[in-house]
C-alpha cells in the first residue's frame, strides 16, 4: 500500500502541508522545530514514504535534477568534485547530470539544455567567459547557478555570481611560508600561459604577465609574491617563469641549469597552477642535472592522487574540493523551495590544508 503524506500527516496531527514543506527541506523546513522535523523523518522512514519526483516535477516544473557543467578536464580534480556533489546530493535524493563544453556551445545553447531537462540548479567547474549571461538566462527559469572553485575571469567581477571556493589569494601564502620556513630566500613562481593569446615568453623571465593570465592564477601568484614582500624578500629573489600550455609544457633545460644551479641559484618553486605542471617540471629538472629536493623544492597547489605516487611525492596546497561540492548542494538544498530563488550573493570561502610530503625540504647551500 502507497504512503501518502496524508497518512504521516494523520498520525502526527499535522497539517499535510507543513508535513510537505518539512519533507522537502530547505527555508521553509527550517520554520519548523528541530524537534517536528526529526518526528516527520523519523515516522516517513518507517512508514516506506517515497515522494513522488514526477507529480512534484509537474508542479513546480523541476526535477530532482542538479547539472555539472564542466568547461575544464583534468582527470582527478572532475572526478574529486564530480563524487562529492553525487555523494552530497544523494542524501537529499536528488542526482547528477554532467554537461562538458566543448568551448563551442553557446550561454543560450547551454541554458536550453538546463530548461529542456528541468534541473533545480547547475554546478559550474572551470573556466568559462560565458557565466554572466548563462546565469541571467537560467534565472528567467528559477534555475540556480553556483561557481565550484576559482571559476572567475577577468570582467565577471562585477556581476554577482554564486561562487564556492577555497581562496587562491590565501593558498599562494600558505606556499611561500612553508618554504620560506624551510630556509628558502630565492624563488621562482611558474606558470602558463594560453598560446591562444598569441604572447608568451618561452623559457623565459615573463614581464606584464598579470594582462595574461586567468584570474585564478593572478590570486595564488599574489597571495605568494605578498607573503615575500612582508617577509622582507626583495622583489629580484620572486621572478616569474612562464610557459605555453601544451600537452608536452616544454621549455628550454639551459634556462634551468641557469636560474637552479650553483651558488645563487634560486632554491625553491611554486608551481601555482597545479600537480601536472610540477611533475612536467620536476622530470625536466632530473633531466637537466637537478635534484628535487636536494637541489631545488617543489611546491604545488592542487591535490590529484597521483601527488602522492610520483616520485618524489608532491608537497601541496590542497584545494578541499570535496567540501567545494558538498557546500554546493547544501546551498542549493536551503534555496530550492523558492519559485525565484536567488543565490547570487552567496560567496563562501574553504579553508585549503598544506600537506608537506617529498618535493620540498630545507635550504643547504652548496
Amino acid at each position: 500500500m502507497t504512503v501518502r503524506l496524508k497518512d504521516i500527516a494523520e498520525k502526527l496531527g499535522m497539517n499535510p502541508g507543513s508535513v510537505s514543506r518539512i519533507l522537502r527541506g530547505g527555508a521553509q523546513a527550517e520554520r519548523f522545530s528541530s524537534a517536528t522535523r526529526e518526528k516527520v523523518f523519523t515516522l516517513s522512514r518507517k512508514l516506506g514514504y517515497q515522494r513522488d519526483e514526477l507529480a512534484a516535477s509537474i508542479i513546480t516544473g523541476k526535477t530532482n535534477t542538479i547539472g555539472l557543467f564542466q568547461s575544464f578536464q583534468s582527470g582527478d580534480y572532475n572526478y574529486r568534485l564530480l563524487n562529492s556533489l553525487i555523494c552530497e546530493a544523494g542524501k537529499y535524493n536528488y542526482f547528477i547530470k554532467t554537461l562538458n563544453w566543448d568551448g563551442w556551445m553557446s550561454a543560450e545553447e547551454i541554458a536550453k539544455i538546463c530548461v529542456s531537462q528541468r534541473l533545480t540548479a547547475l554546478v559550474a567547474y572551470g573556466v568559462a567567459p560565458l557565466y554572466p549571461k548563462l546565469k541571467r538566462l537560467l534565472e528567467k527559469h528559477g534555475i540556480m547557478l553556483i561557481l565550484a572553485g576559482e571559476c572567475l575571469i577577468r570582467g565577471m567581477k562585477q556581476e554577482p555570481i554564486a561562487v564556492v571556493s577555497m581562496d587562491g589569494y590565501e593558498g599562494g601564502r600558505l606556499a611561500f611560508d612553508h618554504l620560506y620556513g624551510l630556509g628558502h630566500r630565492r624563488f621562482a613562481m611558474m606558470g602558463f600561459l594560453d598560446g591562444a593569446y598569441g604572447w608568451f615568453q618561452k623559457s623565459k623571465i615573463a614581464e606584464e604577465v598579470d594582462k595574461y593570465m586567468m584570474e585564478w592564477q593572478l590570486k595564488r601568484r599574489k597571495g605568494f609574491r605578498d607573503a615575500a614582500h612582508e617577509a622582507g624578500i626583495p622583489d629580484k629573489d620572486v621572478i616569474d617563469v612562464v610557459i605555453e600550455y601544451s600537452l608536452t609544457m616544454d621549455y628550454d633545460e639551459t634556462m634551468l641549469k641557469k636560474y637552479f644551479k650553483g651558488r645563487n641559484r634560486i632554491s625553491a618553486i611554486f608551481v601555482y597552477p597545479g600537480d601536472i605542471l610540477a611533475v612536467n617540471i620536476i622530470s625536466r629538472l632530473h633531466r637537466a642535472g637537478i635534484r628535487v629536493p636536494e637541489d631545488v623544492s617543489v611546491m604545488t597547489y592542487g591535490g590529484t592522487r597521483f601527488a602522492a605516487m610520483v616520485y618524489p611525492t608532491l608537497s601541496l596546497v590542497e584545494d578541499p574540493l570535496e567540501e567545494i561540492g558538498c557546500r554546493c548542494i547544501r546551498i542549493i538544498m536551503e534555496n530550492r523551495t523558492s519559485k525565484t530563488p536567488d543565490i547570487s550573493n552567496f560567496s563562501e570561502t574553504v579553508p585549503g590544508k598544506l600537506i608537506v610530503r617529498n618535493s620540498t625540504a630545507e635550504y643547504k647551500m652548496e
